[in-house]
């Protein structure tokens, strides 16, 4: 799972546009009134990807029920990012160095560069060296997008291919390759609001779109699926020639 973290417009859905899987948005909003944040982490961590804002920052609210409900957001944040194999934190055009990592956010029109590190701990320093004030400690905190490794340290890399020893985030998608590798395909006309068609062809805005994995009722059972075709929309029958591409369930050939 890759958590994707926040503050409000900072980015996020546009950044997780780039990547495949099912996801699901603002989930800080279900920390208020989940009864316990560690089930509602496992819920949420058998989706791809998990998307939320940030709350806790600005003036404390005076409410009781709001500082509490901000409280239960953060604790999920941290609940999500333990889970996650991959943390990222998008910030509105805040250069982090991601352009040299192949994350160009003004050429690619996203106005926005995410820091992506993976925090490994705290880390010896060469022998003689303290890290300084307060911990004057000779170990640091480790946090790096790509780490070749040591003598103390496996290596370990964001990259989506592998690297110095490292698998590579490719590891998280294989597994849904192979199964799209044996996919059937349904073909169906869809009934469909004008909107709802549109918003298909334009990822970011939340709703379903050419990305997203869909849930269909064949008569004979639920499956999930892909948009693989999208026809022509007919605006007298409100409704497009749609072709699926069907997903292999866990654990079938």
């Amino acid at each position: 799972m890759i958590f994707i973290t926040g503050p409000l417009y900072s980015g996020k859905r546009t950044f997780a546009q780039r990547l495949p899987g099912t996801r699901i948005a603002e989930v800080q909003a279900l920390a208020a009134e989940a009864e316990d944040l560690e089930k509602l982490a496992e819920e949420l961590s058998a989706y791809d990807i998990v998307m939320a804002t940030e709350v806790g920052g600005g003036v404390v609210p005076m409410d009781a029920g709001e500082r509490s409900a901000r409280e239960a957001a953060g604790r999920l944040a941290c609940l999500l990012a333990a889970r996650a194999g991959c943390v990222v934190d998008c910030h509105v055009k805040i250069d982090t160095g991601m352009s040299r990592l192949g994350f160009d956010a003004e050429s690619d029109g996203t106005n926005f560069t995410p820091r992506i590190v993976r925090y490994a701990g705290m880390h010896p320093l060469a022998e003689g060296e303290r890290w300084g004030y307060p911990s004057d400690e000779p170990t640091y905190p480790l946090a790096a997008f790509h780490f070749e490794g040591d003598g103390t340290l496996e290596p370990f890399t964001l990259c989506f291919e592998d690297r110095d020893g490292a698998q590579g985030l490719h590891r998280y998608y294989d597994r849904q390759a192979a199964r799209e590798e044996r996919y059937e395909r349904i073909t169906l006309t869809l009934r469909i609001d004008p909107d709802e068609y549109e918003a298909l062809l334009t990822p970011g805005t939340g709703g379903a779109e050419l990305r997203s994995v869909f849930r269909i009722d064949t008569g004979g059972g639920v499956v999930r699926a892909t948009l693989h075709a999208l026809g022509e929309y007919d605006p007298e029958a409100r409704c497009a020639r749609c072709t699926f591409n069907r997903l292999a369930e866990e654990g079938t050939a």
